[in-house]
C-alpha cells in the first residue's frame, strides 16, 4: 500500500520540472483563445473597414466586367492580366491578413512567451505504438476537444437560427428594396450574429484556458519519490553536504588557530570561553577579534596562546560580551573600549612590547 501510494503523482511540480517541461515545448496553451482572437479580428475588421472593403471589391468587379471585352487574353498577356488583378486583390485582403497574423502571434506570445524548442520537433517512437494511439484518441484531452467542437457547433447554430427566426418576416420585403439596402440589412444581421457568437466564444475560450492550465499542472505533478530524487540532485546528498560543511568548518578553524599567535591577549571565561584580541595602533581604530571559541575550541585557543607566549587574562564579563556580540574579524564595539583598554594596559605592563 505504501509503495503504491508513493507512485501516485501527488506532489506539485518543482521549478526544475517546469523548466524541463518548457524546454520540451510543454506549456499552457489554449487553441480556443487563438481561434477566438482571430474571430474577433474578423469581426472588428468588417465593423470598421467593411464599407471600404465592399467599395473596393465593387470597383474591382465593375472594372473587370466593364473591360472584359477589351482584354487581350493571349498567352503572352494572361500573366500581366493575372498580376494586375492579384495586386488589386492584395490591396483588399492584405490588411485583413496582417491583422489576423498579428493577433495570432500576440495571442500565442501572451500564453507561452517567447519559446523556441527543438525537442518538441524530435521524433517520438511512442507515437508509432498503436495502443498508445488508441489511448490518445480516447484520452481526456480528446474528449475535451470533441466536447468543445460540439458546443461551438451548437452555440453558433442556435445563434444563427434564433437570429433568422426573429427576422424571418422581414426577409420577404427585401426583394422590393435596393441592392444597397439589402446589403446594409444583411450586414447588420451578420454583425448581430457575429457579436452574439463572440460573447459565447470568449466564455468558451476562458473556460478552455482554465481547463488547459489544470491539465498542465496535473501532467506536471510528481511522485513523492521523484520529488525526493530531484531535491537530492538540486541540493546534494545530505551526507555529502554534511561532510563538506564539516571540512569547511575544520578549514576555518585551522585558519583561525593560525591567527592566535598574532594576538596581543586572550580573554577567558576562564574555562568555557576564549577570545583572542589583536591591536595595531597604526592600522586599527580599535582592537579586533581574530579568534574565539567555546569549550573544546576555547581550550585549543588557550593552548596555542600558551605555546606562543600570548598572555591569558581572565575576565568573565568581557569574555562573554566579546563572544556573543563580536564576530571574527570585527573590531570591538565602543561600549567595550574601556574594559578592553584596561586589559591591554595590564598586559603591556606585564610584558612590554614595542609600539606599532
Amino acid at each position: 500500500m505504501a509503495e503504491g501510494y508513493e507512485q501516485e503523482r501527488t506532489e506539485s511540480a518543482t521549478p526544475k520540472r517546469r523548466e524541463q517541461a518548457r524546454e520540451e515545448g510543454q506549456v499552457v496553451k489554449s487553441r480556443e483563445l487563438v481561434s477566438t482572437s482571430l474571430f474577433l479580428g474578423y469581426l472588428l475588421f468588417f465593423v470598421f473597414a467593411g464599407a471600404s472593403l465592399f467599395q473596393k471589391t465593387r470597383q474591382v468587379v465593375h472594372e473587370s466586367l466593364a473591360t472584359l471585352g477589351d482584354i487581350d487574353l493571349s498567352v503572352e498577356n494572361v500573366p500581366a492580366v493575372f498580376m494586375h488583378y492579384l495586386y488589386r486583390l492584395n490591396d483588399i485582403v492584405l490588411p485583413l491578413f496582417l491583422l489576423l497574423f498579428i493577433l495570432g502571434l500576440v495571442t500565442n506570445l501572451l500564453q507561452t512567451g517567447f519559446l523556441f524548442s527543438l525537442k518538441a520537433l524530435e521524433p517520438k517512437y511512442t507515437r508509432l505504438n498503436p495502443w498508445q494511439g488508441l489511448q490518445n484518441i480516447f484520452s481526456l484531452q480528446s474528449v475535451n476537444e470533441l466536447v468543445k467542437a460540439l458546443i461551438k457547433i451548437g452555440i453558433i447554430g442556435y445563434i444563427v437560427y434564433a437570429t433568422i427566426a426573429a427576422e424571418f418576416e422581414q426577409f420577404f420585403p427585401l426583394s422590393q428594396q435596393a441592392v444597397e439596402d439589402i446589403m446594409r440589412y444583411l450586414g447588420s444581421s451578420t454583425l448581430r450574429i457575429g457579436t452574439h457568437t463572440a460573447y459565447a466564444l470568449i466564455a468558451l475560450a476562458l473556460l478552455d484556458y482554465a481547463f488547459q492550465r489544470w491539465q498542465y499542472e496535473k501532467n506536471l505533478r510528481m511522485t513523492l519519490q521523484e520529488a525526493k530524487e530531484e531535491r537530492k540532485e538540486s541540493e546534494g546528498n545530505p551526507q555529502i553536504r554534511a561532510r563538506i560543511h564539516s571540512v569547511m568548518r575544520e578549514m576555518a578553524r585551522k585558519r583561525m588557530m593560525a591567527e592566535v599567535p598574532k594576538a596581543d591577549v586572550v580573554v577567558t571565561n576562564p574555562t568555557h570561553l576564549a577570545v583572542a584580541l589583536q591591536y595595531r595602533r597604526q592600522d586599527m581604530r580599535a582592537p579586533k577579534v581574530i579568534a574565539k571559541g567555546a569549550d573544546y575550541i576555547a581550550e585549543r585557543i588557550k593552548a596555542v596562546a600558551r605555546e606562543h607566549g600570548v598572555p591569558l587574562v581572565e575576565n568573565r564579563a568581557v569574555a562573554q560580551s566579546l563572544y556573543k556580540t563580536v564576530e571574527i574579524g570585527e573590531v570591538i564595539p565602543e561600549v567595550l573600549y574601556k574594559a578592553v583598554a584596561e586589559i591591554l594596559a595590564h598586559v603591556y605592563r606585564l610584558k612590554p612590547r614595542p609600539a606599532f
